[in-house]
């Protein structure tokens, strides 16, 4: 196929009985028209229906497969072995009609190349097929077959009186014309049935721009059929006949089980580990809330005796020791306050024999260990140094 050259936009004239919807030959020609649309190409189209642009589009109802004229001479053609001689002029008739409307599309619009979608594969309009055949074989005009279903997919096809048709156009064999199937099994078809061979260009997605979103219906549809929002539906759109790969959407619904199941075993695993990670941390925050208990208990005991000290006014009076000395010796284990101005400071510890509290050596310091429980000294005997203005003997340890 050789192509033309031009110092302007290659124009090109997609072909088809409905350009309409959303069947898959509707929906393949758009994304075909968009690709080329972005490689400098521009679409035009021809069809017995169409929703595409209408400066860009002519529209000849007989085209339709659906046209009444139509569908009544698809029914003689394959109701039986043999037609009527008025079904044969029906066919001349109705192709006489669309191949000067397909000429007008082709000067109009300044056709380059051709892309006849499916028309020129499945024989519901059998003028419109022939009348294309004519006007490529008659013009060389380059084109593209682009095949989605044949005639001998179809079981109510399989018995007809058009041989002769379909032999001529569905599908036709011509200098200028290429053929595109959409799945591996009908270009073996093809190849076996009609020694044509083709190119695969399998129907796709365009994954790079998002769906539209969900309408009413498609919101209540997973709660109508009973699903969890973690149920997948999964939609296999399409007739259960060999082609259609049904296979392959259940490998795919396999598949899914098998992730979904990872899924759930890496959940329930994780799930434990995270138990036993709290239950790690809360045996740490015991023993935490433990130690605090046991570091507040000295505090407390410091505490009752600061008390006792201050109602019974107790004067340490060192024994040859400054008080700043003692306080140095102290260290951490004794505060030394200054209760009132200008009197000695006051011990304030938690002063207890050693064999009841941990203080070490500091209460032999005060020589107060001879009597483990007493807080420093008894109330008596708080009262009698008080009294008597006596000091506090201090040795060394």
């Amino acid at each position: 196929m050789g192509w033309r050259v031009k110092d302007r936009t290659t124009n090109v004239g997609f072909v088809s009985t409905r350009f309409a919807g959303t069947d898959g030959v509707s929906l393949e020609t758009h994304k075909w028209a968009t690709i080329l649309d972005g490689l400098d190409f521009e679409s035009f189209y021809f069809a017995g229906e169409s929703d595409t642009p209408a400066d860009r589009t002519m529209v000849v109802p007989e085209a339709h497969f659906l046209h009444p004229r139509v569908v009544a001479l698809t029914e003689r053609l394959f109701g039986g072995p043999t037609r009527s001689a008025e079904t044969s002029r029906e066919v001349q008739q109705l192709r006489d009609l669309l191949k000067p409307r397909l000429e007008e599309f082709v000067r109009t619009f300044g056709i380059d190349l051709l892309i006849v979608e499916n028309a020129l594969s499945l024989p519901l309009n059998v003028p419109l097929g022939l009348a294309l055949v004519e006007l490529i074989a008659e013009t060389g005009l380059p084109t593209i077959a682009h095949h989605h279903d044949f005639s001998w997919e179809r079981t109510r096809l399989a018995i007809h009186a058009a041989g002769d048709y379909l032999r001529a156009a569905f599908p036709p064999q011509l200098p200028s014309l290429r053929h595109v199937v959409i799945n591996s099994f009908a270009a073996r078809q093809l190849a076996l049935r009609a020694g044509i061979s083709s190119v695969l260009i399998p129907n796709v997605m365009d994954f790079d721009s998002p769906p539209p979103g969900p309408d009413e219906v498609c919101l209540r549809l997973n709660a109508s059929l009973g699903l969890t929002p973690m149920q997948r539906l999964l939609l296999q759109p399409t007739r259960i006949v060999p082609r259609k790969r049904i296979e392959l959407a259940l490998e795919l619904a396999r598949r899914l089980e098998r992730i979904e199941d990872e899924r759930r075993k890496i959940l329930e695993q994780s799930r434990a580990q995270a138990e036993k990670e709290i239950e790690a941390l809360r045996e740490e925050l015991g023993e935490l809330k433990r130690k605090l208990a046991r570091a507040a208990q000295p505090l407390e005991i410091v505490k009752e005796v600061e008390a006792a000290l201050e109602d019974a006014r107790v004067a340490a009076v060192p024994l040859g020791v400054a008080w700043p000395e003692l306080g140095e010796q102290l260290g951490d284990r004794v505060a030394i306050a200054q209760p009132v101005v200008g009197e000695a400071p006051v011990g304030q510890r938690r002063a207890l024999a050693e064999r009841d509290h941990p203080l070490n050596d500091t209460p032999q310091f005060l020589r107060l260990g001879q009597r483990g429980r007493d807080l420093l000294v008894r109330q008596q005997r708080v009262r009698h140094v008080a009294e008597h203005g006596e000091p506090v003997a201090c040795g060394a340890v």
